[in-house]
This record gives C-alpha cells, sequence and structure tokens, in this order.
C-alpha cells in the first residue's frame, strides 16, 4: 500500500469485529456441513471395499441343495487345492455347516452354524466387535453375532449351552422343521460377538460360529457336512477368479456366488441411497453457504463506502482501498476456513449412516484429507474471489447520502414502511445485491426444511403402506413352531383376513437367465390356509399354472424379462414363462423376487419337497386387540420390513441433519443483516428518531425488517422445497424398490412458514432494542 492504511485496518478490526465474527461463523457452519456431508458419501461409499478388504470374504462356493451327501463325499477336499491355486486367490478354506445352536430361554434357536476347517493361504476372517476370535483348537470356545447376543442376553466371557441335531437327524437338519434335537449338549464360552455382510443386509438370525475343534470333537456325534468352501479374493480379480472356480466345482454341481451376487448388491443400492442423499444435501448445503457467505461479504463491502471518500481524500488509491480491505477481511476468512474443516472432523462420527454404518469397519473420528483439506481451500479461495469482487467495485467515490428519502419515508410513519426499507436495502448503498442476498439465503434455508418434510411424509407414508414395501401381511413365524399343527389349528380359527407358509428349496439359489442377462434368485411360493397372500401386481396378472412365475420389477429389469418372456432357471434347466411383474418382500428385498405356483415349485425342486421358510397372518379391518394377543402367544411377531426398504427409516438421519444445518444459516443470515443494517443504516435511524420515531416505532422498524425478509424466502423457498423434496424422495425410494408415494404435508409447511415469519420477528426485536437505545443527537454529530 502507497498510503500506510494499517491504522484504518486495524481501527477497522476494532470497530467491526462482531461483524467479522459474524462472517467467520457463517463460512465455519455453512463450509463444515458442506465438506461433513461430502466426506460422508465418500466415506459411505467405501465403506464396503474396507469391509470387504479387512475381512477378505469376498467370494465363496456353497453346495446346492441338489447335491446329495453321498455324492459330495470327498469333493470338498479334492477341490480346495485347486481352488486354491486359481489367480487371484489368496487363500481359501473348507466350510463345515453343522446342525449346532444357542439355547434360549430353554429353546434351541437357529440349529444351523458354520465352522472353518482346512486351510490353504489367508482364509478369510470374522469382523469381531467385541472381544476375539475363538482358538480354533478348542472345542468349547465360540464366537456369535450380535443378533444371537441381544436373543440370549449374553455378552463377551458368558457361557451358552449349545444345542444339536444327532448324526442321524438329517432330513430335520436340512428340513429346518422344529424337531425336537436329540444331539449332545455342549457348555461353551463366548469369546466374541460378530459383524458379517449378511447381518448388515439382511434381516438377522441368531448365528455362531463353531471351532474345527468342536468339528473335529463332536463331529461324528451332530449332523454336519462339510461341503462348502470359502476363497479370498481381493476385489480387483474377483470377476475372473470367481468364473474360474466356477469351472473347478461345475462336476461337483457347486453353485459359486461370490459377495457381490447378493449381500454386497443389498448394501451397495442402500448404501447408494445414502450416498445420493447426501451428495445432494452437500449440494444444497454449498450452495446455501455461498449464498449466504457472499451476501455477507457484500454487505460488509458495501458498509465501509461512507470510507472510500475520506480515503482517497488522504491519497489512498483504488488499488491501496482494495488491498487495505482485504486486509480487513483476511483473517475472517482464513479462520472460517480452518473452522469449516474442524467442524467437518468434528461431524465425522455421524457419517455414515444408516446400513453403512455398520459396514463400516471403523466408525468414529476420520480426517479425510482430500476432502478436509481440499475443502477448506476450495471454501478460502471461493470466499477470497468474492470479497475481492465486492471490495473491488465498492472501493470508488460514493457521493455522499441524502436524506431526502428518509423524509418522504417519514412522512407516511409506518414502522412498517421503514422495515421495507430496511429489508429491501440493508447498507443503505441503494442496490438490492445485498436484500437479494439475504433473502435467497432464507429461501435456501426455507426449502431445505420444506423438502426434508416431504422426504420425511412421504418415508412415513411408504412405510405404513402395505403395497408400496410388498408386504401384505401383518404378522410372521420366522421359525417353524415346535407344535406346527396346533399353531395352524388356533391360528385358523380366528377372525384374521388371511393365513399362508411360505415354502422355498432350502439352502438353493437359482440362477435366472432372461434375455438381457443372470441373476441370482432363491423362488418362493405361497401355501394359503386361510384367504389368499401374494404378490401385488404391477403388470400382467399371478401365477396359476406350473410353468407360470410371477418377478419382482428390479429382476424382471436385471434379466430383461416382461410379460410374456421366457426364462430359465439353472439348477435344472427349468423353463417358465412371466405371467406378471410386481413387488413382494421376500425378507431382504420387495422387487428382486420370483414367485411361483406349488406345482411349479415341485418342478424346480424335481420332487424335492419345499421347506417352510416362515408364515404369514394378514388381520383384518376388525380384528380386536384380543385376537393380537392370542396370537402373540402363538408366538406370531409384528412383520418386519424388507431389509432393504427398513434402510429408508435410518436414511432419514441424514435429511434431519440437512435441515438444522440450513436452519442454522437461515438465521445467520439474518441475524447478520439486522446487525448490518443498524450499523450501516444508523444515520437514517437517527434522523427518523430525531423527527418524531419514538423508541418503540424504531424496535419495531428492525423487527418488520426481519418479518418482511423471512416471508419474502417463504414465498420463495417452499414451493422449491417441494420439487427438490419430491425429486429426491423418488430418487431414493427408486434406489430401495418400494413404491414412489410421494406425500406433502400442506398443514407443516404452513407451520414452516409461520415459524420463520415468527423466528425472524423475533430475532428482529431482540437487535431492534439497541435501535432503541439509539442517541439521535450523537448519531447526527458523529457523521
Amino acid at each position: 500500500m502507497a498510503v500506510n492504511l494499517w491504522p484504518w485496518v486495524r481501527g477497522e478490526w476494532r470497530r467491526g469485529w462482531t461483524s467479522l465474527l459474524g462472517i467467520v461463523v457463517l463460512i465455519t457452519i455453512g463450509g463444515g456441513i458442506t465438506i461433513a456431508a461430502v466426506g460422508g458419501a465418500r466415506r459411505a461409499d467405501t465403506a464396503l471395499d474396507r469391509r470387504i478388504e479387512y475381512e477378505g470374504w469376498t467370494a465363496n462356493a456353497t453346495i446346492g441343495s441338489l447335491v446329495t451327501l453321498e455324492e459330495m463325499d470327498g469333493a470338498v477336499d479334492r477341490l480346495l487345492p485347486l481352488i486354491a491355486e486359481v489367480p487371484g486367490v489368496r487363500g481359501a478354506a473348507a466350510l463345515t455347516w453343522a446342525g449346532v445352536g444357542i439355547e434360549i430361554d430353554g429353546d434351541p434357536g437357529n440349529l444351523f452354524s458354520g465352522a472353518l476347517g482346512t486351510s490353504i493361504g489367508e482364509s478369510p476372517t470374522e469382523t469381531i466387535v467385541i472381544g476375539r476370535a475363538a482358538d480354533q483348537a478348542n472345542p468349547h470356545e465360540v464366537t456369535i453375532n450380535e443378533e444371537a447376543a441381544a436373543q440370549a442376553g449374553v455378552r463377551v466371557g458368558d457361557t451358552i449351552v449349545l444345542r444339536s441335531y444327532a448324526s442321524d437327524q438329517v432330513d430335520e437338519f436340512y428340513e429346518g422343521n422344529g424337531a425336537p434335537d436329540n444331539g449332545p449338549r455342549v457348555e461353551a464360552e463366548v469369546v466374541g460377538i460378530f459383524r458379517t455382510l449378511e447381518d448388515i443386509t439382511t434381516q438377522p438370525e441368531a448365528r455362531l460360529t463353531l471351532t474345527s475343534g468342536y468339528i473335529e470333537r463332536y463331529g461324528d456325534r451332530v449332523v454336519s457336512c462339510t461341503c462348502g468352501i470359502v476363497a479370498n479374493i481381493p476385489l480387483d480379480e474377483l470377476d475372473q477368479a470367481a468364473a474360474e472356480i466356477a469351472d473347478v466345482v461345475s462336476e461337483a454341481q457347486m453353485v459359486v456366488g461370490t459377495i457381490t451376487d447378493e449381500q454386497s448388491t443389498i448394501l451397495d443400492q442402500a448404501v447408494g441411497v445414502e450416498v445420493g442423499a447426501l451428495l445432494v444435501a452437500a449440494l444444497v448445503a454449498g450452495v446455501a453457504s455461498i449464498v449466504v457467505m457472499l451476501q455477507a461479504l457484500a454487505r460488509q463491502s458495501a458498509g465501509r463506502r461512507s470510507d472510500e471518500a475520506s480515503l482517497a481524500a488522504i491519497g489512498a488509491t483504488r488499488a491501496d482501498r482494495v488491498a487495505a480491505s482485504m486486509a480487513v477481511l483476511a483473517p475472517a476468512l482464513a479462520l472460517g476456513a480452518i473452522g469449516a474443516g474442524v467442524v467437518a472432523v468434528g461431524l465425522s462420527p455421524l457419517f455414515p449412516r444408516g446400513i453403512a454404518r455398520r459396514a463400516e469397519v471403523d466408525p468414529g473420528w476420520r480426517f479425510d484429507a482430500p476432502v478436509v483439506l481440499g475443502g477448506a481451500m476450495v471454501l478460502l479461495a471461493v470466499a477470497a474471489a468474492g470479497a475481492l469482487w465486492f471490495t473491488w467495485r465498492s472501493a470508488r467515490r460514493v457521493a455522499p447520502t441524502t436524506i431526502t428519502p428518509i423524509l418522504k419515508l417519514l412522512a407516511a410513519r409506518p414502522t412498517t414502511t421503514l422495515g421495507g426499507s430496511l429489508a429491501l436495502d440493508p447498507t443503505g448503498d441503494g442496490r438490492r445485491v445485498t436484500a437479494a442476498g439475504v433473502i435467497a439465503a432464507v429461501a435456501f434455508a426455507i426449502a431445505g426444511i420444506t423438502g426434508v418434510a416431504v422426504i420425511e411424509q412421504s418415508v412415513d407414508d411408504t412405510l405404513s403402506s402395505p403395497e408400496a414395501v410388498g408386504q401384505p401381511w401383518d404378522l410372521e413365524l420366522q421359525a417353524a413352531p415346535a407344535d406346527p399343527e396346533a399353531v395352524v389349528a388356533a391360528t385358523a380359527e380366528e377372525p384374521i383376513d388371511a393365513f399362508a407358509f411360505d415354502l422355498r428349496i432350502g439352502g438353493t439359489d437359482f440362477e435366472i437367465t432372461g434375455e438381457d442377462g443372470t441373476w441370482l434368485v432363491q423362488p418362493m411360493t405361497f401355501d394359503n390356509v386361510v384367504g389368499t397372500i401374494g404378490p401385488y401386481i404391477t403388470d400382467g396378472g399371478g401365477s396359476i399354472d406350473e410353468g407360470d412365475v410371477v418377478l419382482g420389477e428390479a429382476l424382471a429389469r436385471r434379466v430383461g424379462a416382461d410379460v410374456g418372456s421366457e426364462i430359465t432357471f439353472t439348477p435344472g434347466p427349468t423353463k417358465f414363462t412371466v405371467t406378471g411383474i410386481g413387488r413382494l418382500s421376500d425378507g431382504d428385498r420387495a422387487d428382486e423376487f420370483a414367485y411361483v405356483t406349488a406345482d411349479g415349485m415341485e418342478r424346480l425342486g424335481r420332487g424335492q419337497q419345499p421347506d417352510l421358510n416362515s408364515a404369514m397372518v394378514r388381520l383384518g379391518a376388525d380384528t380386536g386387540a384380543d385376537v393380537t394377543e392370542r396370537l402373540a402367544d402363538l408366538g406370531w411377531k409384528p412383520a418386519l420390513l424388507p431389509a432393504k426398504v427398513a434402510t429408508l427409516e435410518q436414511i432419514g438421519t441424514v435429511p434431519r441433519l440437512l435441515a438444522v444445518g440450513l436452519a442454522v444459516l437461515g438465521v445467520g443470515a439474518v441475524v447478520h443483516t439486522l446487525l448490518v443494517a443498524l450499523a450501516r443504516r444508523r444515520r437514517d435511524l437517527a434522523v427518523v428518531r430525531a423527527l418524531g420515531f419514538v423508541p418503540g416505532q424504531a424496535r419495531a422498524a428492525i423487527g418488520w425488517q426481519g418479518v418482511l425478509t423471512a416471508a419474502a424466502g417463504a414465498i420463495v423457498g417452499i414451493p422449491v422445497g417441494v420439487v427438490i423434496g419430491r425429486v429426491i424422495w423418488k430418487q431414493v425410494v427408486g434406489g430401495v424398490g418400494a413404491l414412489d408415494i410421494v406425500s406433502v404435508p400442506w398443514l407443516l409447511l404452513v407451520l414452516i412458514a409461520v415459524g420463520a415469519v415468527a423466528f425472524c420477528a423475533v430475532c428482529g426485536w431482540v437487535v431492534g432494542r439497541r435501535a432503541a437505545r439509539l442517541r439521535p443527537s450523537a448519531v447526527l454529530r458523529s457523521e
């Protein structure tokens, strides 16, 4: 600076520190929320990759149910080294299934457990969330999943009882018919609690992992089958390695499935919903914070216009004045960018949300350097560019203001008129940029809150609509009861609308092939006892003949099928004709099912009887509480939503966080504008006070400034928010397979508008108290 303007810079720091602090706060909050949302999206998007890399459980080969134990004898021992030699396989281990479960409240739980045996290379590992991995040589140590720990009410270090099917109960093991278990009862210590992708992505069952020591000691006394192999394969080599494994195991009629076939597909789709929501949140928060930040900088620069003539009079050039103004703003911009990075790191434990959080190996504090540092630098660059633009335009001589407009205003006398003048021209420079900026900031805040309200209402209405989630029943049994005949008889006698059994070929995923591709699916059929339960058909009709099949909407798209198309199921191959497309919950999804008739299920099983997977009851409109209580005594429980659809309940926290952040930004913008107007238009306020305004009228004028600003923001923000909410919701619900019911809570939107106006009025009243204490003589004398 050719002229020494540092005394003026220091004076501005002293006089305007509150305004500068407001800029720091606005940049910190807006930038922090934006960076945190971007970091959360990135963290959610990579959660699956990190977990798979950590566990190494990236591919597995499992026996199909159409292969007998005799046919499988020795196949695993023969295939294990061959699979371990496939390029890309880091290790492989034999997998034993056993009819062993945890005793819960005196009854056996899910009598189906796994144990890893002989391994070559690096075998996959469990993700132990509490405790440690079991000693494989110790037959009395086990690890259990979180669902088992919750159901049994046990913790690490507790002793549990292992119940089992005896070696001669092979049929009971495969059919899962609830027959009494006759195998050994063994006490074991829980040394670890684990979480797998299946626990994350599906409705979890109580599960435990046995040690190879248990199999060696009790294997000949319990029903078991060493009929699977798990392989540890890096993600980038998974597809090719899985294809070669399929060739290796084809003669043994084993079906190869990779983690990306099922669990990760559900996880990817659910996480994709969250990632999309977070990126939209980041975009909205970023735009809103930039608008708020720039309009605050515009007000700050415009407020120094009265100093331009004085600085020019002492010889400061335009460049000198710009440099001095930037020097005033530089600490605030730097502190705001640093604060935004700190806030982003501070908010990192909140992300990811929903299902991605359970997939995250190490949730908690996270410093994502590329996002945090890069975001802070971008924020600082945008803020500095905006500040430079506004200070350059402001650094010029400005003609002295005249009191004529104020005299005309005073002639009208209404405080609302003065409030309107302050709202339209808070800096007194005669331009509308500042007013437009703050109204835009308020509009963004209200639009964000409105969009969240639309999404929240749509979530509630969708989850409460059976047709939307593909679940035409209210109660269900997830396992066969101890006395099925008694439960059936008692349930059928109740005044219910429908009662059916869900039957499937246990343990078998079929490949379904259409014109455009292949996918894995477990076909299902219903045995209706009372009334009728079936898929919601959106196109075509239901399954009538043994060659008919109804497909879920997403499954039909994946394989390129439509009503009338012919598809093939493998093992088989067995051909079916698509007679309908619709929605039906299969426990995990509502849009990827394959529904056939009972005769069609026999065709798929080639005479093998399907197993009972679950049972469902749909209550009638007039079903009383006494009926529900009696059904609960029989073991019926409220139906669980499909796992993928249930993620909507957890994703809801993302837009709520966005709404809170936008509300804070909007309030900050309004308060900052009120303070700037009070500081920069003190002369005008002093004039009207000197010409007759009482203190209460001055306070009311500031209040009307807040009211009119909020009203203008609401008029713009609510319609925009409704549109944004509808667009986001349709994208979200499309990712989980539910019906896209869009609900607009009009009464709530009215309350949002009224609340925004009322809150800004209160802010104006609080700030206006300073205007009421203004001493006109002192202000005019200083001017």
